[in-house]
């Protein structure tokens, strides 16, 4: 989980524009226009952090959890496939547990339990 990845190795940053501008045609990184950058307005000093590389073994993943800065992500798993699970808000996954703010999730077994023990009530929960 490395947050200066764009520092080390900015080439592979931009790759990875190259590949988004190909691909999303108002994708522009600190483009005014395209106004999706709200955190641009605290300057680079005042901004969270934004961009990480994240690798993982076979079977890895993320528990379930809420951005706290409210932003969205773009995901390329280079290898391999990646399955998302989403919630629409105000509704808990079967075997997570949300704090009364909503801020933080507890989820007392690995992401791995979750798909052996939960999977056919988040099924049911679709259908």
């Amino acid at each position: 989980f490395d947050r200066t990845f764009a520092t080390k190795c900015p080439q592979l940053l931009a790759d990875f524009d190259a590949g988004l501008k190909e691909s999303c045609g108002w994708w522009s990184r600190g483009n005014a226009e395209a106004g999706h950058d709200l955190f641009s307005v605290l300057g680079e000093r005042g901004r969270p952090d934004y961009q990480w590389l994240i690798i993982g073994p076979k079977r890895s993943g993320s528990c379930f959890h809420i951005d706290p800065n409210c932003t969205h992500a773009w995901n390329a798993p280079i290898i391999g496939r990646k399955r998302w699970i989403f919630y629409p808000p105000g509704v808990t996954p079967p075997g997570v547990f949300p704090s009364p703010s909503g801020d933080d999730v507890c989820m007392p077994i690995s992401i791995g339990e979750w798909f052996l023990t939960f999977w056919d009530a988040h099924v049911e929960r679709r259908a």
